[in-house]
């Protein structure tokens, strides 16, 4: 009999470890965001060209971004606690939403 290359243990294990990477790594972006925003406001306006000025919109953008992404996942690990399921809900909650919208008369 030959021997499992993996054992569900050997499974999980590599999950946690990814998922820890991933949460390190999320923090790490939100830090060096955090210091460059701090970074670019001790710079005044006018020395900053327009890549300057776009660039760090974007990056705020990607932070909120990653707020957003970072709430949503505290959400839905509530709601898994709770016994429900964060997925199965979003559609139903869009599902009906969507059914309202249909009823509702545009204005």
């Amino acid at each position: 009999m030959s021997k499992i290359p993996f054992e569900t243990t050997d499974l999980l294990s590599n999950l946690a470890v990814r998922r820890a990477s991933e949460e390190q790594k999320r923090h790490e972006i939100q830090q060096r965001i955090q210091t460059l925003i701090n970074t670019a406001k001790s710079i005044p306006d006018e020395h900053l060209n327009d890549w300057d000025k776009e660039s760090l919109h974007r990056v705020k953008e990607l932070s909120s971004d990653e707020r957003l992404d970072d709430l949503r996942r505290q959400i839905a690990r509530i709601m898994s606690l709770a016994g429900e399921n964060y997925e199965i809900n979003k559609s139903t909650f869009w599902r009906h939403y969507g059914a309202k919208q249909k009823l509702t008369p545009d204005e």
